[in-house]
C-alpha cells in the first residue's frame, strides 16, 4: 500500500506515507462526486493502517512474519491480501487500542440547556438548514452525521458556515470551495473574534454569531481534542503537557487550560483504574476508591469554573494526574521511576488525593522491591 521495500528504513516509510496522504486525502477532492470521495477515504484508511503497522517495530515484525508464512510452499493456506495481513498484525499488537472518544457525548453533557442564535446542536438542527449545509459543504458524510451546524449565511440558508461531525470539521465561506479537516489532522482550534482557526489558520468567519457562543462551543471541541490526545498518547507525553501547564504563572485563570488539565487527569485516573483491576481481582478487594475519586472530579470540575476556587482545584488536578502518571510508569516500565516528586503531598489536600498518594507510594515501593529482587536473581544466576 505504501510502495516501500521490505527492508525500508523508517525515513523511507515516513516519506512514502506523506506521499500517499497527498495522493489520497479526501480533502484533495473538494469538487468530486460522493463515490470518488468515498473511494479516497477508503484508500486513506488503508494508508493509515499500513503506516500504523510499519512505523511500529513490534507490529512490523509481526507483519513481516505473516508475509513469510503466506509465501510458504504450495499446499499451505490461501494467501490473504497484504492489507488484511497488516490489519491482523495491528490487531495482535500488545498495546490496546485507544478508547473511543465521542464528540457527541461531550456536546450533550457540556451544552445541555444552552441556547444560541446561529449555532445549532443535534438533535435541534432545523431540517432546512441541515439540507442546505448537506448540499453545499458537508463532504462525504450524510446530514445525519452533523452534530453542530454554524450558519454563516446572510439570510440564514445554511449553505455557508461550519459543521462538526465525529470525523472532522466541514466548512465553506461565500465564494470559496467546501473543505474538510479530519480530527486526526487537527492539532488545535481557537476562536479570534468571530473567526474559527484550525492549526493557526482561519477557516471561516462566523460573523453573524456571538463570540461568547463560539467560545462556548469550541471549548468543548478543545476538550474533545485533548481527550483524543490523552487516549492515544503515552503517559510521558501527557506528563510533559502537565509540566508545561505548571510553568505558566497563572494557568488556572484560563478556563480552556483548566478544562484540558481536568480531561488529562481524568483520563489517567481511568487508565490507572484499568491497570489495577487485575491486581484487585487477585487480592479480592478494591484498592482504588473509585467512588471517592468520582466525587473528587465532580467537585473539581465545578471548582475550576469558580475564580475563587480555580487555583486550588487546578493544583489538585495536577497532583492527581502526576500521581497516576507515576503509578502507570511503575506498571508499564521495567525500571522503577526516577522522578518521584509527585509523592510529595500538599497541606490540606482533599482526602481522595491523599488516599491516592498513599496507594501510589505502595505501588512505587512494590516496583522498587521487584527491581531489587530481579537484580539479585540476575547476580546469583551468573
Amino acid at each position: 500500500m505504501l510502495g516501500v521495500r521490505p527492508t525500508a528504513s523508517n525515513q523511507e516509510i515516513d516519506l512514502a506515507y506523506r506521499a500517499r496522504r497527498t495522493q489520497y486525502h479526501p480533502d484533495k477532492y473538494p469538487q468530486a462526486d460522493e463515490a470518488t470521495v468515498s473511494w479516497a477515504t477508503q484508500q486513506m484508511q488503508r494508508v493509515n493502517e499500513a503506516y500504523a503497522v510499519l512505523s511500529n517495530a513490534k507490529t512490523r515484525e509481526r507483519y513481516d512474519a505473516s508475509q513469510v508464512e503466506q509465501e510458504a510452499p504450495q499446499g499451505s493456506a490461501a494467501r490473504e491480501p497484504r492489507h488484511s495481513a497488516a490489519a491482523r498484525a495491528a490487531a495482535s499488537a500488545s498495546a490496546p487500542a485507544p478508547p473511543k472518544v465521542s464528540l457527541n457525548d461531550l456536546l450533550q453533557r457540556r451544552l445541555r440547556g444552552a441556547t444560541f442564535t446561529r449555532i445549532y446542536v443535534t438533535p435541534y438542527i432545523p431540517p432546512k438548514k441541515l439540507t442546505g449545509a448537506g448540499s453545499s459543504f458537508v463532504l462525504g458524510e450524510g446530514n445525519d452525521k452533523v452534530l453542530v451546524l454554524i450558519d454563516a449565511t446572510v439570510f440564514g440558508g445554511g449553505k455557508e458556515g461550519l459543521a462538526l461531525t465525529e470525523e472532522g470539521i466541514h466548512f465553506k465561506e461565500l465564494g470559496s470551495s467546501a473543505e474538510r479537516r479530519f480530527w486526526e489532522d487537527v492539532r488545535e482550534v481557537e476562536v479570534r473574534g468571530t473567526k474559527v482557526l484550525v492549526n493557526g489558520g482561519a477557516i471561516v468567519d462566523c460573523n453573524f454569531c456571538e463570540k461568547r457562543e463560539l467560545m462556548q462551543v469550541f471549548a468543548v471541541v478543545r476538550e474533545f481534542l485533548l481527550a483524543r490526545h490523552a487516549a492515544a498518547s503515552s503517559p510521558a507525553q501527557t506528563a510533559e503537557m502537565m509540566r508545561r501547564a505548571q510553568q505558566s504563572d497563572t494557568p488556572w485563570t484560563n478556563p480552556v487550560v483548566c478544562q484540558e488539565i481536568f480531561s488529562i487527569a481524568r483520563q489517567r485516573v481511568l487508565q490507572l483504574s484499568d491497570l489495577m483491576e487485575p491486581l484487585e481481582n487477585e487480592l479480592g478487594e478494591e484498592v482504588l476508591n473509585r467512588e471517592e475519586l468520582a466525587e473528587f472530579f465532580s467537585t473539581a470540575g465545578a471548582a475550576i469554573q469558580d475564580p475563587g476556587k480555580a487555583q486550588r482545584a487546578f493544583q489538585f488536578l495536577i497532583d492527581t494526574g502526576s500521581l497516576c502518571e507515576l503509578a502507570i510508569e511503575c506498571f508499564e516500565e521495567e525500571q522503577p521511576p526516577s522522578d518521584r516528586n509527585a509523592l510529595n503531598g500538599r497541606l490540606q489536600e482533599p482526602q481522595a488525593v491523599r488516599n491516592l498518594r498513599q496507594i501510589v507510594r505502595g505501588i512505587v515501593e512494590g516496583s522498587d522491591q521487584n527491581h531489587r529482587s530481579a537484580q539479585a536473581r540476575q547476580f546469583f544466576q551468573r
